[in-house]
């Protein structure tokens, strides 16, 4: 499939956004733009200019073009960077301002395009194991193990999460978010203390090192502020209380929230491995040091949040 906004070939196999051509949606609309433009100039008529969508509408789409991701990706088990590439590019258009009647448009033609090629090679590669095995075609058995090795999957990825505490929220799409912040909060409980009593001995200046804007950054994520919740969670927390609730302005605040912890996390685990080859840590040390590494690793394994790293400029 040669759509702009996906790779056929990847060295794992799998379908992933090309990172060079995330503003891809947002360059053809501005094409779009351009050539309509020309059009009038030369005297074309143009059609009555489309009513925008509300954001009701524009929310409702989005979610079923987040919906639509994860079954894609779970059932073809495709990289989670396809959904993390799509929320890039909405952002984008968000910021950009671009109609977002044509964006979505745009995502959704491109992600039926993907949906159909991977069906497809789904089926060919099914027949070719069944044409191996002397054996017919059973759609009906075919598509029954599938929905159900999917309902493992979700399943699986649900109970990865569900090690962790939850924090609160009460939103119903907002699980994940709960616990990826009950997560970073156990690892305060459980780790910080004695990391950042390790930080202190290699760097005896309060403000050398990273130990002053790792422990700023983490109360932002782990704090306690005056309803309870995480400062970073505050714009959050103040959506999920509104009524009527905006569901579009909620799932944007959580996408960011999400973006940002997993930003924090993968820096916070960068500077654990730092202090870890630090030589003058001691065994017993090390060892806390590695066990803390470990456990903001795997949270980023188990909330799939190993792409989601800050770009380097």
């Amino acid at each position: 499939m040669n759509h702009p906004l996906f790779s056929s070939a990847d060295k794992d196999g799998g379908w992933f956004v090309r990172q060079s051509r995330l503003t891809s949606g947002v360059r053809l609309l501005d094409a779009m733009d351009q050539m309509a433009s020309k059009d009038a100039q030369r005297g074309k008529h143009r059609p009555p200019k489309a009513k925008p969508l509300s954001q009701e509408e524009v929310g409702k789409a989005v979610d079923k073009l987040r919906r639509t991701y994860d079954s894609i990706i779970v059932g073809y088990m495709l990289s989670p960077r396809l959904k993390s590439g799509f929320e890039d590019r909405y952002l984008q258009a968000l910021r950009a301002r671009i109609d977002m009647k044509n964006f979505l448009a745009a995502e959704m033609q491109a992600l039926k395009e993907l949906s159909a090629d991977c069906e497809q090679r789904r089926i060919a590669d099914e027949n070719r194991r069944l044409a191996d095995s002397g054996n017919g075609v059973d759609r009906k058995r075919v598509a029954a193990k599938r929905e159900d090795f999917a309902d493992r999957i979700l399943r699986r990825l649900r109970e990865k999460m569900d090690i962790y505490p939850g924090i609160g929220l009460r939103w119903d799409e907002s699980y994940d978010l709960d616990r990826l912040y009950g997560a970073m909060r156990q690892f305060e409980s459980e780790y910080w203390a004695s990391i950042a009593k390790v930080f202190r001995r290699i760097y005896p200046s309060r403000y050398s090192g990273p130990l002053v804007e790792l422990e700023r950054n983490l109360f932002e994520f782990t704090g306690y502020g005056g309803d309870g919740f995480p400062p970073r969670l505050y714009a959050y927390n103040n959506l999920e209380n509104r009524f009527p609730r905006d569901e579009r302005q909620l799932g944007q605040e959580s996408m960011r929230a999400m973006l940002d912890a997993s930003f924090f996390l993968h820096e916070l685990e960068a500077a654990l491995r730092d202090l870890e080859q630090e030589g003058s840590v001691d065994g017993k040390e090390r060892k806390q040091v590695e066990s803390a590494a470990e456990f903001v690793h795997t949270i980023l394994s188990n909330f799939r949040l190993q792409d989601l790293k800050r770009r380097k400029e």
